[in-house]
């Protein structure tokens, strides 16, 4: 890879119907809903689109980073996650 490339974006969010809404819209398939993300006080659901994925983040807790940053900011972009070709130490 020679290139920096977008490799995931992350939308936090209060409803899983954002989710869903996005997910009709752009006729995505089936979520992945990673257990691991539940020791972070969230539940997500994340979508493959070609080699990239989208996936949303909602807060199951209170004190949880993603439901601070939507108390602060709003409903939106939580992380854009990139790519990079290997770097030379």
């Amino acid at each position: 890879m020679t290139a920096l490339r977008l490799r995931q974006l992350v939308i936090a969010t209060d409803h899983m119907e954002h989710a869903d809404t996005l997910q009709r819209i752009l006729a995505l398939g089936a979520p992945y809903v990673d257990p691991g993300v539940r020791q972070f006080g969230l539940t997500n659901a994340v979508y493959a689109i070609g080699d990239q994925f989208l996936e949303f983040v909602i807060p199951t807790q209170a004190d949880a980073p993603a439901s601070r940053f939507i108390k602060r900011f709003g409903v939106g972009g939580y992380m854009a996650i990139f790519q990079v070709p290997d770097i030379a130490v």
